[in-house]
Parts: structure tokens; C-alpha cells; sequence
């Protein structure tokens, strides 16, 4: 009785939890849209520095059959290019994680190239590549690729060597060494990774397009900003910002599908 009781406890915890998961920042957002209206209005200031939110929103709605096509281009060059980069980063940082000699050799190489300003190549990447897409995507996996592959070096390390021995006298070969041992290990770090590239694809696809394309959202807010529709402007960032947020709650979804250890240490 007191089990069932208190099992009731927790189930009620955990679903008040999740409702303040999604009404926190959303209770969040109205009030920072409310102060930023009010103090629009009172202060007087043109819409032309700095629109109201309703203006904005309403350019969003208004706007939508416009905006909504190059938003789906932009999402489109933003999961191919996370994708293109995530490949590559895993498999290379599982090879740098097992061989010293390749963690020596590579990784310095790896670091200098993350140090080189990314925005200052897109200029090469668009006399190599050419306007539109190809650049945008090149320069999206130039972004992601560096947080994905440190993670991914952290989470493949992290796998106590006694672990090894143990799946080794029990007869593991190598391949179920990397499927049950490795890479169960791995995945919280390869997803914090995930995390933090998913913005950073959705910032190099905007600027990628800002610059060199004719397309997309990026090219959506320079055609804005020639006439100077300031809240067309911030409806397009309110929509790039949206991208971002749907993205890391897939990456969230997918996190919690690869790893259902999670749901269970949330029930208990």
C-alpha cells in the first residue's frame, strides 16, 4: 500500500516536472515579448530601429506563404550539413581515441584548423564552390565537425579498460566490443556534441546564405535589410531561432530513442 502510494508520489513529481519543462520557457518568453512591447510603446521609438514584437509576429503570419519555402531550404542545407559533419567527426575520433600514434599525429592538424576563422574562408569556398548551396553546406560541416569529433574523443575514452578485459575473457570479439561497450559509452558525449553543433549549423547556413546565395532564409534577410523592412529583418531571425529550437528538441528525441537508460533514471 504505501509503495503504490508513494510510486503515485513520483509518477505525479515526474509529470509536474515535465510540465514545467515546457511552460517555464515558455512563461519566459511572453514576459520578455510584454516588457519589450511596453517599453516600445511608451519610449516612442520608430519602427524602423526597433519594431514591436506584434509587428513582428504579425509579418510572420502575413509573411508565411513568403518566408515559409526558404525556411524549408534553409532546414534542408542545415540537416545535410550537420549530417555530412557528424559522418565524418565520429568515425575519425574513434580511430584518434583507440591509436595514440593517430591522437599525436592528427588531432594538432585538427586544432589549427579549428583555430582558422571559418567565416573569413567562405570567400574561398564561394570562388571554389560557387554561389548556392555546395558553399553553405561545406562550410556548415566546417562548423559542426569540431565540437562533434572533442565529444565524441571524450565519450569513446571514457570506457573504463577493466570493462575491456572482462568482455575479453568472456569472449567478445571486436565489433561487440564497439556496439555493446564503446559506443553505449560514448553516446551522452557524441550527444552533447549534437547539441552544441545543431546551433552552430543553423548560424553558418544563415550567414552562408547571407553572403553567397540567392536563397534561403540568409538571402531573405539582405533582400530585408536593402529596403530597410527592420521587422521583416527580425520576423526572418524569429524564424531562423525557431529552426534552432525545433532541431535540439529532435536531438533531444533522438537522445532519449538511443538511450532509454535516460527514460528509466527520469521515472525513478
Amino acid at each position: 500500500m504505501a509503495h503504490g502510494i508513494a510510486s503515485q508520489k513520483t509518477a505525479s513529481h515526474v509529470r509536474i516536472a515535465r510540465v514545467a519543462e515546457w511552460t517555464t520557457p515558455l512563461i519566459w518568453f511572453v514576459a520578455v515579448f510584454a516588457v519589450w512591447e511596453i517599453a516600445i510603446t511608451l519610449l516612442g521609438t520608430s519602427d524602423y530601429i526597433l519594431p514591436v514584437p506584434t509587428k513582428i509576429f504579425s509579418r510572420v503570419f502575413v509573411e508565411f506563404e513568403f518566408i515559409w519555402p526558404s525556411a524549408l531550404e534553409s532546414l534542408t542545407l542545415i540537416a545535410v550539413g550537420f549530417s555530412v559533419g557528424a559522418l565524418l567527426a565520429i568515425p575519425l575520433a574513434f580511430f584518434v581515441a583507440i591509436s595514440p600514434l593517430l591522437e599525436r599525429s592528427l588531432y594538432p592538424l585538427i586544432l589549427l584548423f579549428q583555430i582558422a576563422p571559418k567565416i573569413a574562408l567562405l570567400p574561398l569556398l564561394i570562388i571554389w564552390f560557387g554561389f548556392g548551396h555546395t558553399s553553405a553546406i561545406i562550410l556548415t560541416v566546417m562548423f559542426v565537425f569540431f565540437p562533434i569529433m572533442v565529444d565524441s574523443i571524450a565519450g569513446f575514452k571514457s570506457v573504463d579498460r577493466d570493462i575491456f578485459y572482462i568482455s575479453r575473457s568472456m569472449g567478445a570479439n571486436w565489433w561487440q566490443t564497439l556496439y555493446l561497450i564503446r559506443l553505449p559509452a560514448a553516446l551522452p558525449h557524441i550527444f552533447s556534441g549534437f547539441k552544441v553543433s545543431i546551433v552552430l549549423s543553423v548560424t553558418s547556413v544563415i550567414i552562408a546564405e547571407y553572403i553567397g546565395s540567392n536563397s534561403g532564409i540568409g538571402y531573405l534577410v539582405l533582400r530585408a535589410m536593402r529596403v530597410g523592412d527592420v521587422a521583416l529583418i527580425f520576423a526572418l531571425l524569429f524564424c531562423a531561432a525557431l529552426l534552432g529550437i525545433l532541431l535540439t528538441y529532435v536531438i533531444q528525441a533522438a537522445e532519449k530513442s538511443c538511450m532509454p537508460w535516460l527514460r528509466h533514471a527520469e521515472k525513478h
